[in-house]
């Protein structure tokens, strides 16, 4: 018997309009999958920001990170009006701000979208 949970190799999905199948690849490449392809039946250049944009930035900070000791992590830096942290708060600080950024334009976006649909 196959266990499908474990043998999973791909899925494919159809979408009704550009706009989904470029916020289903966003999802995607947010959900962290890295083999990802989409297709369209006419140019969609947004298609190649949303499965390689992030994928980059992420790369760039787990390769930065993975270069950090823990002395490293805990060594104080100064923020802009925000007077002394540690590196590793610092961190978390970028990484909490880019989740709440993602959230809130992807509020937006849906906001807009159900606007232009009326």
């Amino acid at each position: 018997m196959v266990d499908m949970e474990h043998n999973l190799h791909g899925i494919m999905a159809e979408f009704d309009s550009a706009t989904e199948l470029v916020d289903a690849a966003r999802q995607v490449r947010d959900a962290g999958y890295k083999k990802t392809d989409a297709f369209s039946p006419f140019p969609l250049h947004e298609i190649d920001e949303a499965l390689a944009a992030h994928a980059r930035r992420a790369t760039f900070v787990r390769d930065h990170l993975a270069t950090l000791s823990a002395a490293e992590l805990t060594r104080p830096i100064e923020v802009l009006e925000n007077g002394e942290t540690t590196v590793q708060e610092g961190v978390y600080t970028v990484l909490e701000e880019a989740f709440w950024h993602i959230r809130y334009a992807r509020r937006d976006l849906e906001q807009l979208a159900s606007r232009e649909v009326r």
